[in-house]
């Protein structure tokens, strides 16, 4: 995917933006506004062709998405990538057991067929919304990105990574046995690193996974990462929280080995 604007530094370099962070207002929904970053969506579909226009459809929106056309490939990235939404077409072989396994991990779903009293019996399977199959790929990115933006579909539970906690239910970090409250937004980031401790992430990873805007500016994650640092009392050269030139950021409970970032959105080989 290309990537639009210009980079004043072409290395990503964590520089943390400081003067700017502290002038900066509250951005990119801090405040009281909600959880508003594009997350990823996971399209399950047997026809590639039309998984391919629907995740195009839905990344010409700026919601991250991905697709898998199999069963066995559908939880291969729902548990590699931990998509916000899924969005299955019951004619994938085997869906209906795909659906009881995403329900038991507490994801959301949109289910997709033509059938009426299908698309009723995967709502009453505890799907979010059902669909017609025929939707024009346009229609149901528009309907799909709507509802991956509304407060029906909030990260909850709670993600853990040595001294800090994300707890995504009641919007506090837990650091160090102390309560913090945080913007939204520093809430899905520190989530997000939590997530993935042990291994730095790209600044354009991070624009695109968090904030849904892969060709913003980088500073975007330096101010943020330069308020989240404050807000945890970590200093530049923290052995928790990582910011390595050119590699991005990471959070290293054990102070491990950094591992390099790998991509979550491709085709598994072997699948």
């Amino acid at each position: 995917m290309g990537y639009l604007g210009r980079e004043t530094d072409p290395q990503e370099a964590p520089v943390m933006a400081r003067d700017g962070a502290r002038r900066a207002e509250p951005r990119d929904g801090e405040g009281i506004t909600p959880l508003s970053a594009s997350r990823i969506v996971l399209v399950v579909t047997p026809e590639s062709a039309r998984g391919g226009e629907v995740v195009g459809a839905l990344q010409g929106r700026g919601v991250p998405s991905i697709q898998a056309s199999t069963a066995p490939q559908a939880i291969f990235w729902a548990r590699r990538s931990t998509p916000a939404l899924v969005v299955l077409d019951t004619h994938v072989r085997g869906s209906r057991l795909l659906l009881g396994v995403f329900r038991g991990e507490g994801r959301f779903l949109v289910a997709l067929n033509d059938d009426a009293d299908e698309r009723l019996w995967a709502l009453e399977a505890g799907c979010l919304d059902a669909f017609p199959h025929s939707l024009e790929p346009d229609e149901l990115a528009l309907k799909v990105s709507r509802l991956v933006r509304s407060h029906h579909v909030q990260p909850r539970g709670m993600v853990a990574a040595g001294p800090l906690t994300v707890n995504l239910s009641a919007c506090r970090l837990l650091w160090k046995d102390e309560q913090l409250t945080v913007s939204p937004l520093l809430l899905e980031l520190a989530a997000y690193l939590a997530a993935r401790a042990g291994r730095l992430t790209p600044v354009r990873a991070l624009l695109q996974d968090v904030w849904g805007e892969p060709w913003a500016n980088p500073n975007k994650v330096h101010q943020a990462m330069y308020r989240l640092r404050c807000r945890l009392g970590e200093r530049a050269d923290s052995p928790f929280l990582v910011a390595k030139r050119g590699h991005g950021y990471g959070l290293f409970p054990q102070g491990a080995q950094i591992e390099p970032y790998r991509p979550a959105i491709s085709n598994p080989s072997n699948s």
